[in-house]
């Protein structure tokens, strides 16, 4: 996996996938997203449950079941929980 650059990037999707506990179909397949610094970004999808899954892995509310989410270059599994919800991001 190529390494981000945190100078450019505020959120990073590596081949992110994630399959709820108990459900037999991924809610995400393998997502590759980076949202620049800086930048207004927008979540569109037709289904509520991909944009909160997608928030929440960011938020690491839920860890993904494959794949990488970095925060300004970091793994958000390296991240203190509190640090990474929304007052805490300044883009």
């Amino acid at each position: 996996m190529p390494l981000s650059d945190p100078s450019n990037a505020l959120v990073e999707f590596h081949a992110v996938s994630y399959t709820a506990p108990n459900g037999t179909a991924p809610i995400l397949s393998e997502l590759n997203l980076k949202v620049k610094k800086e930048r207004p970004w927008s979540c569109w999808v037709s289904q509520g449950a991909v944009r909160t899954t997608t928030l929440k892995l960011i938020n690491r509310l839920l860890l993904p079941t494959s794949g990488q989410v970095l925060v300004e270059g970091r793994a958000t599994t390296e991240w203190d929980r509190f640090r990474l919800r929304p007052a805490a991001l300044v883009m």
